[in-house]
């Protein structure tokens, strides 16, 4: 019996999920606290039990999408890699700025990421990668993923100079330094922190090279 009062309004129902949806939802959350994991707990001590507890799956889901450890933090590396040229290209300086100051603005962007928790994770990778043949065979293919993506990036955001002899090498320079200083970091901060404006500077030379269309030393035979 209609009891007089007003019913509210209904909320509207959320759409289920696809299987597949549910899948990348799974993948994706495991892949994440592979990730937290590395940062919090260094490779040695993560373990595949902990990283499906973090993503809040079972074991057997983890082993559905994942076969072993080695697969798992391979893929989380590269599933880093791909975020991170993304926030890249999300927070790339303005197209309309010069060169120089494009350049300097995405290098010190690029450093702010290699001092966080992300590069933290992929330095456990390739400091364990040096004993383990498994792993090092793994992260051979992300690597050279992440270097494709890192060149695609860079001629998007500084397309005047990516033809340029020496830009690849450029990137490649640049990278290279950070990630030393970086691994520096975990023992001396304070002396990474002091190296970072002279390295900058030096790439910054470079690169001003690089945009009069110089041969740098060393980049060329």
């Amino acid at each position: 019996m209609y009891d007089g009062r007003i019913a509210g309004p209904v909320a509207p129902r959320r759409p289920c999920r696809t299987q597949r949806e549910r899948r990348e939802a799974t993948r994706t959350a495991l892949l994440e606290a592979t990730i937290a994991c590395l940062v919090r707990d260094g490779y040695a001590n993560t373990a595949t039990r902990g990283i499906a507890d973090r993503a809040g799956v079972s074991p057997g889901a983890l082993q559905h999408h994942f076969t072993n450890k080695t697969e798992l933090v391979s893929e989380a590396s590269r599933h880093l890699m791909i975020e991170l040229s993304q926030e890249m290209m999300q927070k790339a300086p303005p197209a309309d700025l010069p060169l120089l100051v494009r350049a300097e603005q995405l290098f010190e962007r690029i450093w702010e990421i290699h001092k966080g928790p992300p590069m933290q994770a992929a330095m456990e990778l390739s400091i364990a990668a040096r004993t383990d043949p498994e792993l090092r065979d793994s992260l051979i293919a992300v690597e050279r993923d992440t270097s494709a993506m890192v060149a695609a990036v860079g001629a998007r955001l500084y397309p005047e100079v990516a033809g340029h002899a020496g830009f690849a090498e450029l990137a490649a320079t640049a990278f290279a330094a950070m990630r030393g200083l970086a691994l520096l970091g975990y023992v001396h901060p304070d002396v990474r922190d002091r190296a970072w404006p002279g390295t900058l500077a030096q790439l910054m030379r470079l690169t001003a090279d690089l945009e009069r269309g110089n041969q740098v030393r060393g980049y060329i035979s």
